[in-house]
């Protein structure tokens, strides 16, 4: 998940300032672009830096307690960014399954509307009256159209 400066200081409980300080020391971001403009910061891969910053905070003698506790820390903050991605990931559909299902619902509404004459033929013949030739139209239309959203509503719950 993509976050800006005051975001990420919320989700691994620091202040901007704090993650100003990481990133100059090394953490992974975008730059905003100029003034105003918030850096973008991917929290997996900001979490996973800060982990293997503390990994080798281990190696140049750190104190163990401290260190476990923070490893404890960085990594709960981890899985909690890992578990918000998943999440996330559930709200979006692949391009080609909407493309698919979109393909499908245009067939369906093209055949309905290619056997429109067919359909209204000898009805419409022997109409003289515009306003009940209107009204047919528009039944036959309607009638399209629900199929149509009937047929799109099965498409989308199969896929």
């Amino acid at each position: 998940m993509v976050l800006n400066r005051a975001q990420f200081a919320e989700l691994i409980g620091k202040s901007r300032g704090w993650v100003s300080k990481l990133m100059a020391a090394g953490m992974p971001f975008v730059p905003g672009g100029g003034k105003g403009h918030e850096v973008a910061i991917d929290s997996v891969q900001a979490i996973a830096w800060l982990i293997e910053r503390e990994r080798h905070k281990a190696t140049t003698g750190e104190p163990e307690t401290l260190l476990t506790e923070r490893i404890r820390l960085t990594s709960a903050q981890a899985n909690k960014a890992e578990m918000e991605v998943s999440q996330m990931s559930n709200l979006f559909v692949e391009k080609e399954a909407v493309k698919a299902v979109f393909a499908e619902a245009m067939v369906i509404i093209a055949t309905q509307m290619d056997g429109l004459g067919g359909r209204l033929a000898s009805e419409l013949a022997g109409m003289t009256n515009q306003a009940e030739i209107q009204a047919l139209l528009l039944r036959e239309t309607r009638r399209i159209r629900a199929t149509a959203a009937a047929k799109l509503g099965e498409l989308v719950n199969r896929k």
